[in-house]
């Protein structure tokens, strides 16, 4: 924090940097093998970061408090099991064998903050109180009768040659505050849980990616500047807040073979376990923005010469965006859940419920009171606010096969949700007053302007391809988009003038605000029969299904060509063809 006081130029400012880029990774690498009991792989970056910024001024004259803040942060924090990448392997060389009385887990997660508070002010008194007190009154100042240097000037005093009566007026009726505060707020995170390359076997698997990293920020800039009639005044205050989440949050099973015991998952020793088998991401990254700029600048009424004039500028704008992706999938992989009446359900799940709550404000207040001229003011205000939620959300099943035993029961799920979520205000206000008292005009004028722009733009998709799915229980297939945007946006601008005398007087106000919303992306759950055929032996719930090549679906009995089985109970409801063929 920076701060600065002086007569005539007064600068505060403050810059503030920060980084960190740092890896967190729990492992178990390629080629290892290992029997025993339940394991837990696990990787945690959990962690909050402050930071503050602030830089004032006070001056007579000129003053300007200026605050910068950068804030960057780069993380990557992975849980794995075998290879560590996502990319197709081979599942020979350097593969792990894993054997365990009990659940297998690999879960990463990110939470923590990022608070950022950026803040500027200033202040110029072109005006400054006297101390005159009366004969046998308190105060600073020596009487009259008791001054002995009454009438007497200081640069007399010191053989200094006096100032001119332009530099004297300048000095006195000239006020200039600016203030800025600008915050820059970076995340970037990496988020893995994977099981790949690997020959296992045991009673669960939970395979997890979690991602609740957060940014907190306000930013403000307050100027005010005060001076006497028949001088100028002058107040501009800034507000300017970046806020970027850059997560990719992934779990995955590729290229490995997993066999599952019948064991009750409640029985097993290990917590957290709900599912037989399960591969979930969740992205859940927030946002929240304040951004506010305030100015007043005030003319004290007075006799003195001149036009008065009185201008305050205030602006506030956010710039807002979580962008990425969220992916769980399992393939080239092969599931087999063991025969036996308990229950096996399987799951992947891949959810993003990225979040933005944005708010913008400004304020600005002009007041000039002229003395033996005219009087001017005039105030502007500006609120803006940029969103925008972007990326995938996908949960697939490729290339594998997912077996239930004779006799369990249980249900396959394939889904994929996006229920991101932007809520936008901004409001600007602006007042301007002016008045005269014998010539000249007062002139009032003020504009306020505030509005946002917001955009999710996420595909969700939920697919099994090429994949062979044999259980005895249901198969869901669902993609679920219901992202949404509230914005609020509100403008007011008031403007006086006002004339004594033989002056005349005018006042114009102009207030506007708009919000532009758009929802791009959409929700399929698709089934695609290529070569390998999906087998059901239960009911399909499938959003659409297609067939790889555009196979032909004519007639009453064939499900199309390259298909060598489809065992299922298909309804009315439960089949769409993509194309309505």
């Amino acid at each position: 924090q920076g701060g600065e006081s002086s007569e005539k130029l007064a600068f505060g400012g403050t810059f503030t940097y920060y980084e960190q880029d740092s890896k967190t990774i729990a492992q178990i690498s390629e080629g290892a093998n290992i029997r025993g009991g339940g394991i837990d792989v696990y990787s945690g970056a959990i962690g909050t970061q402050i930071a503050w910024a602030g830089g004032v001024s006070k001056s007579e004259s000129i003053g300007a408090g200026v605050s910068v803040a950068i804030n960057n942060l780069d993380r990557e924090t992975r849980a794995s099991i075998g290879e560590k990448t996502d990319s197709a392997g081979t599942l020979s060389g350097n593969q792990s064998t894993i054997n365990a009385a009990g659940g297998v887990s690999a879960r990463a997660a990110v939470g923590g903050a990022l608070y950022a508070f950026t803040i500027a002010g200033a202040y110029s008194n072109a005006a400054p109180a006297q101390d005159t007190p009366q004969d046998g009154a308190d105060g600073n100042a020596p009487t009259a009768q008791d001054d002995p240097l009454d009438g007497v000037s200081l640069p007399n005093l010191f053989n200094e040659e006096e100032p001119t009566e332009q530099a004297q007026e300048k000095k006195s009726k000239t006020s200039v505050a600016i203030a800025a505060a600008v915050a820059v707020n970076n995340i970037k995170d990496r988020t893995q849980a994977s099981i790949a390359d690997v020959v296992m076997t045991a009673d669960a698997v939970d395979v997890k990616a979690v991602n609740r990293n957060s940014i907190v920020a306000a930013t403000g800039g307050l100027a005010a500047s005060k001076t006497e009639s028949g001088g100028t005044g002058a107040a501009l205050a800034g507000a300017f807040s970046y806020n970027s989440v850059d997560s990719i949050t992934n779990a995955f099973i590729r290229d490995s073979i997993i066999t599952l015991s019948g064991v009750p998952i409640e029985d097993l020793s290990q917590e957290d376990y709900s599912n037989r088998f399960s591969v979930s991401a969740n992205n859940m990254a927030k946002i929240f923005s304040l951004a506010a700029g305030g100015a007043g600048s005030v003319a004290k009424e007075g006799t003195e010469p001149g036009n008065t004039t009185n201008i305050s500028l205030a602006g506030s704008v956010a710039k807002n965006s979580i962008s990425g992706g969220t992916f769980a999938r399992v393939y080239d992989s092969t599931i087999a859940m063991q025969a036996g009446t308990t229950v096996h359900d399987a799951l992947v799940r891949a959810r993003d419920a990225s979040n933005i709550l944005a708010i913008a404000g400004s304020l600005s207040m002009s007041m000039s009171k002229g003395g033996t001229a005219g009087a001017t003011a005039v105030s502007a205000g500006v609120a803006i606010a940029v969103n925008s939620i972007s990326g995938d959300t996908v949960a697939l099943v490729s290339n594998s096969t997912i077996t239930g035993g004779v006799g369990s029961t249980g249900t396959v799920t394939v889904e994929s949700i996006s229920d991101g979520e932007i809520q936008a205000y901004t409001v600007s206000g602006a007042l301007s007053a002016a008045s005269s008292k014998q010539t000249g005009s007062g002139i009032g004028a003020s504009g306020a302007g505030a509005g946002s722009v917001n955009k999710i733009d996420v595909d969700t998709t939920a697919t099994v391809e090429n994949s062979t799915i044999d259980v005895q229980g249901n198969v869901v297939v669902k993609a679920q988009y219901t992202a949404k945007i509230i914005a609020g946006a509100g403008a007011v601008a008031i403007g006086i003038g006002s004339a004594v005398g033989q002056g005349q007087a005018g006042a114009v106000a102009i207030g506007g605000s708009f919000s532009v919303n758009q929802l791009d992306g959409d929700g399929t759950g698709t089934v695609y029969l290529g070569a390998a055929p999906l087998v059901a032996l239960g009911d399909l719930g499938v959003d659409s299904l297609a067939l790889l090549g555009g196979q032909d679906l004519s007639g009453d009995d064939q499900i199309g060509t390259g298909i060598t089985s489809l065992v299922a109970t298909l309804g009315g409801d439960d089949l769409t063809v993509l194309g309505g063929r």
